[in-house]
């Protein structure tokens, strides 16, 4: 079969593949939804169980308590899409999420002397976390459910050689609820024909994947064999900026810094996400702020060391010499 013919026949569905976007954020509204009902009925059993009386500050706290928790589960990163589905880490985030709020709580308790009583902390922080695990495990079911189905799914094009794209595919057939499903393959080796075997349609070379991810509509890159090297795959990191396209790898492959890597458990396999080779958003503001920040601490520093204490200024004198 030729490749247009794959295309056409086996892609048909290209258009729906655009789509996968659009859920991921369904899903994550969701979450957010579930998050905020957790804590709003946290406040409200918090607030009524020991505090109706006090009418003041404790109302107010129970008002604003739903926004803290759902801001504090973002900072967290339990709405990041590469923990969302499968595997402990979107959980242990949810955690994270519970203890960074306590921690806030406390200390903005104590700088400002304000009276917060620890009976409605402890009744409302843990009553909130567990609802929220809760929802957020029932809302993974059903994904699970609606993947086994053929709905909900991340649209992959498979890089590598053949026979290592063949076991991808063939594992990811086997267990839908990973929520990977290949579209397309571009190989590094190979003629494609156990691919045509099963209904994959050949793309392209190493060189067209960036190509093959417009034309289908995907969502991930999969890289899965030694056949590509550390060399060509940073080139195809950096090709794939900007797309919103997810990128994961076989570990053998990696020659990436350690903050932009993190492990996605698809289905036992041993694949790692890795994030976009830039800053941007919050992370970029928030890096910049820090950089500008030091330095400008620094050229005070060193631009007045005279007036310097004398247990700092006397290194900094010395160091002159």
């Amino acid at each position: 079969m030729r490749v247009d013919e794959q295309v056409r026949d086996g892609l048909l569905g290209a258009s729906v593949a655009t789509n996968s976007r659009r859920w991921m954020r369904r899903y994550v509204a969701s979450l957010a939804a579930i998050d905020a009902f957790a804590a709003v009925l946290a406040a409200i059993s918090a607030y009524l169980v020991r505090f109706s009386d006090h009418a003041g500050s404790y109302l107010a706290f129970s008002l604003a308590f739903p926004v803290l928790w759902v801001g504090a589960v973002g900072l967290a990163r339990a709405y990041e899409t590469p923990v969302l589905g499968l595997g402990s880490e979107e959980f242990q985030r949810v955690g994270q999420a519970f203890v960074g709020l306590t921690a806030a709580v406390g200390f903005f308790s104590y700088a400002t002397k304000a009276e917060v009583a620890r009976g409605y902390v402890v009744l409302a922080l843990p009553m909130a976390v567990t609802l929220c695990l809760l929802g957020r495990y029932a809302a993974r079911k059903r994904l699970h459910a609606l993947r086994r189905r053929g709905q909900c799914m991340h649209d992959v094009i498979a890089v590598g050689g053949e026979h290592s794209v063949v076991d991808l595919v063939t594992q990811l057939r086997q267990e839908k609820y990973s929520g990977m499903r290949v579209v397309g393959a571009c190989l590094a080796a190979g003629h494609g024909y156990q691919l045509e075997l099963l209904g994959i349609p050949l793309l392209g070379n190493l060189d067209g994947v960036a190509d093959a991810v417009t034309l289908v509509g995907a969502d991930t890159v999969a890289v899965t064999s030694a056949d590509i090297d550390p060399v060509r795959l940073r080139r195809l990191a950096w090709e794939l900026e900007g797309t919103d396209t997810d990128l994961v790898v076989a570990p053998g492959l990696m020659e990436v810094a350690g903050p932009r890597l993190h492990i996605r458990p698809f289905t036992g396999l041993p694949l790692l996400h890795v994030e976009e080779p830039e800053f941007s958003g919050a992370r970029r503001v928030v890096k910049g702020a820090v950089d500008k920040t030091s330095a400008a601490v620094a050229l005070v520093l060193f631009a007045r060391g005279s007036y310097l204490p004398p247990a700092l200024a006397l290194p900094y004198v010395r160091g002159a010499r």
